[in-house]
């Protein structure tokens, strides 16, 4: 499968080279006026019946992370200092900082939970006061720091090595 800004034009491109996809993702060029602004984004299964999924890229920043996972972030002094992702069978950090962020709001179609807007409103709220002042400007290369644990990073080295990447 290809995927990532595909249309007419890459298919084609493609076409002409040796290739062995047999799937395109045409999504954004497909949907969008491309010469508006577009939101370039996927969502990527990572699990289906418990079997961990991974979607390869030979691009190492467009790998998923296989698998169920618990994300936890660390404070310091009232202020993030980073995120850390995780598989869903591991241990909690025995740190006392680390709270977890999972929230599921959904299961199935059929038990979608009602979430109270106002409430999501002042929690993201909240949430801001405590980045670092340099990450909430526009004119800064500063970026927040997420990390995959050992377990984690293993997973997904295993099933690329698998699927031959």
């Amino acid at each position: 499968m290809v995927s990532d800004n595909i249309d007419e034009y890459k298919i084609d491109e493609l076409n002409q080279l040796e290739h062995k996809a047999d799937t395109f993702g045409v999504g954004t060029r497909l949907i969008t006026g491309y010469q508006k602004p577009a939101l370039n984004g996927v969502y990527k299964i990572n699990c289906l019946n418990g079997k961990p999924l991974i979607k390869l890229s030979d691009n190492a920043a467009k790998a998923s992370l296989p698998g169920k996972k618990k994300l936890y972030r660390f404070t310091t002094n009232n202020t993030y200092s980073h995120d850390l992702i995780q598989t869903e069978g591991e241990a909690a950090p025995p740190e006392p900082e680390a709270a977890e962020l999972r929230t599921i709001r959904w299961h199935s179609a059929d038990e979608l939970q009602k979430s109270d807007i106002h409430q999501i409103r002042s929690e993201v709220f909240e949430h801001k006061t405590k980045l670092a002042p340099a990450l909430l400007r526009f004119d800064t290369d500063a970026s927040y720091r997420v990390k995959i644990s050992d377990k984690l990073r293993e997973l997904q080295k295993d099933l690329s090595k698998i699927h031959g990447l």
